[in-house]
């Protein structure tokens, strides 16, 4: 981030913060992604020092921990939630995974392929036909069923 800067007994904001990440393991990150990671950690630590209130511990002590969840929070809003625990068992999905509109070659273009082809009035019976048929109804005049006609 540039020179470093000290924060309620925290000579060393961003190591500190590197430190964090560090211990959470998330070697599978790429460099950018890390860095992310550290400056969005970096920002709460701001926010946080402007809350704190001393009870008995260090703000290190409190901060830490507290950026320890502040990491995960990060990766769910990264990346999603892939694996959900509840008392009888667990639950895990695969990412999320994205198709590109812009795709140059046929074997990536999957978006094309799950369309099938042709366009929405291409002669079949398709959504054009659904919707002209929702429209239509849209149009057509109430009935009042309180006998007032």
């Amino acid at each position: 981030m540039g020179s470093k800067f000290s924060l309620l007994g925290i000579d060393d904001v961003e190591a500190f913060c590197a430190r964090v990440v560090e211990k959470r393991r998330l070697d599978w990150l790429d460099y950018h992604e890390r860095e992310a990671l550290i400056v969005y950690l970096v920002e709460v630590t701001w926010e946080l020092s402007e809350r704190f209130q001393p009870r008995g511990y260090p703000f290190s002590q409190w901060l830490r921990s507290t950026l320890e969840r502040r990491c995960i929070d990060w990766l769910r809003k990264e990346f999603g939630r892939t694996k959900s625990q509840f008392s009888d068992g667990s639950y895990e999905r695969k990412p999320t995974e994205f198709v590109s509109f812009d795709a140059d070659d046929s074997e990536h273009d999957l978006l094309g392929a799950a369309l099938g082809g042709g366009s929405v009035d291409d002669g079949e019976h398709r959504l054009a036909d659904q919707l002209r048929s929702l429209d239509a109804r849209g149009r057509r005049r109430g009935r009042r069923d309180d006998g007032m006609g």
